[in-house]
């Protein structure tokens, strides 16, 4: 996989509007981690007991330490990872069907097994990004993302004051820097 990064900072304000969306419907799991996750699931307050295998419902809170690190599986064949990286907070498929929800730190994503049709999404505090395949990287800080692409292509769409996505797409391909 190459490794040559893509950075587009989008500052808006954002909520996700209705594009059709990978949905993690299907069984994703811890592949593996390092250092200090907490795994909150639905319906707890407090951080589970985690490890290797272990099941992750749609709405379970993730939050990563320093020099922390939490690999998930998802996908039919468990071929699609993200890596959530240190000092992170990630809702999964917060509520409205879409991948991940990244309040801050960074989320690299490699897509290897989604259904045709489908858009895996990660929203920010001020993008909303997705990907058809690929693998790509977001960083999330306050008003700010940042995108790199290290494979394939990956599209980024601003939002409004109302908070709907606007029409108009982004796309970002690897070696391309805006």
């Amino acid at each position: 996989m190459k490794k040559e990064l893509i950075f587009l900072i989008c500052a808006v304000s954002v909520l996700i509007g209705g594009m059709p969306a990978f949905t993690l419907d299907e069984t994703v799991m811890v592949s593996s981690y390092a250092g200090s996750v907490d795994i909150v699931l639905p319906g707890s307050e407090s951080p589970a007991e985690k490890s290797p295998g272990m099941i992750l419902a749609k709405a379970t809170n993730i939050t990563t330490g320093e020099e922390a690190h939490i690999d998930i599986a998802f996908g039919r064949a468990k071929t699609n990872m993200a890596r959530i990286g240190e000092n992170s907070y990630v809702v999964l498929g917060p509520g409205r069907g879409e991948g991940l929800e990244l309040t801050s730190g960074e989320v690299k994503v490699v897509l290897k097994d989604i259904k045709k049709g489908e858009t895996f999404l990660v929203r920010t505090p001020s993008a909303v990004c997705g990907a058809r395949g690929t693998g790509w990287q977001v960083k999330a800080s306050g008003d700010t993302t940042a995108i790199a692409v290290f494979e394939g292509r990956v599209f980024v769409r601003g939002v409004n004051g109302d908070g709907s996505v606007r029409e108009e797409e982004f796309w970002i391909d690897e070696g391309y820097r805006r």
